[in-house]
């Protein structure tokens, strides 16, 4: 009898504060995160909506990341209380990929689906994303686009503070983005 190949473990990580949890996305994910796709959300992080394939194709991006050890790291938002997905928050640690984004850096973006936003999480992601990062060396930013005034808010109430701003090639073409850090500035 031919021995089983065993999957490679991976560490996953699920971080809480007892109103939200993240956990890693998963593909039980797709059909939730598809329909919380929405033009808000088309708009300021992939140019269109999101759709099962490429949702598919993400989150298996997603988990060959986790079990290489990055470089990025996603997190489903769930809310604790109903059990359900209300967004995504990912920190992305290739700077070389990202405009106005250093060695030694992570990109934090994040999206709370529709039906969920206005409820403070994803400030609440941010804040516990924040540890999951410092523990790997990395200092969080935020690059924001100057009309996603949700965004500037959650990185403020985060305690991030405004250090620059950089033209960078985004999905919609050129466009000027704010950069946020934390602990600087």
């Amino acid at each position: 009898m031919a021995a089983l190949a065993t999957a490679p473990r991976i560490n996953y990580l699920t971080i809480t504060d007892g109103v939200i949890l993240l956990r890693p996305m998963s593909r039980d994910d797709v059909g939730v995160h598809v329909a919380g796709s929405d033009a808000k959300q088309a708009r300021w992080l992939s140019g269109a909506a999101s759709t099962p394939a490429a949702t598919r194709e993400w989150i298996q991006h997603s988990a060959e990341c986790w079990a290489d050890g990055g470089p990025t790291f996603n997190f489903g938002v769930v809310e604790v209380a109903s059990g359900r997905l209300v967004g995504v928050v990912e920190a992305n640690t290739e700077a070389e990929r990202m405009d106005g984004v250093h060695d030694g850096e992570a990109n934090i973006w994040y999206v709370i689906y529709p039906h969920a936003r206005r409820r403070g999480y994803a400030t609440r992601a941010v804040n516990l994303i924040l540890p999951f990062l410092d523990e790997r060396g990395f200092v969080p930013v935020i690059r924001a686009a100057p009309g996603n005034k949700r965004s500037k808010k959650v990185a403020k109430r985060a305690g991030f503070k405004r250090t620059g701003q950089v033209i960078a090639l985004e999905p919609n073409g050129f466009t000027r983005l704010k950069i946020y850090h934390r602990g600087l500035g």
